[in-house]
């Protein structure tokens, strides 16, 4: 799948989903306190996947899906950035980011 076209529009369409989420947090940000009723399904068990999707895409040989990989690693770094920066304050990494705040939203599975 990551190897056609629909690769590059699902790539696209994950980060313009990630620049929405970091958009709506830093104008209401009422809106990261919410909880998800199922922890399984919420943004902070969830977005963790963008990291593979990311290592996924910048491994295939066509250019246009490794551009979308990377245009979907800053959407992501952008994002953390945004929750270190006003709510966790780790400090860290992608990864830290992304731990922190999976573990500030509850169990993940």
């Amino acid at each position: 799948m990551l190897g056609s076209t629909y690769a590059t529009d699902l790539l696209d369409d994950v980060a313009t989903s990630l620049v929405e989420v970091r958009v709506d947090l830093a104008q209401y940000s009422e809106t990261y306190y919410f909880r998800d009723a199922d922890p399984a399904w919420s943004l902070a068990a969830t977005v963790r996947h963008v990291q593979e999707l990311v290592v996924a895409g910048r491994a295939v040989p066509r250019q246009d899906v490794r551009l979308a990989a990377d245009v979907l690693a800053g959407a992501l770094e952008e994002l953390c950035e945004l929750l270190d920066r006003q709510y966790l304050d780790t400090g860290g990494s992608v990864d830290d980011v992304l731990a922190a705040y999976a573990a500030e939203h509850g169990p993940v599975p």
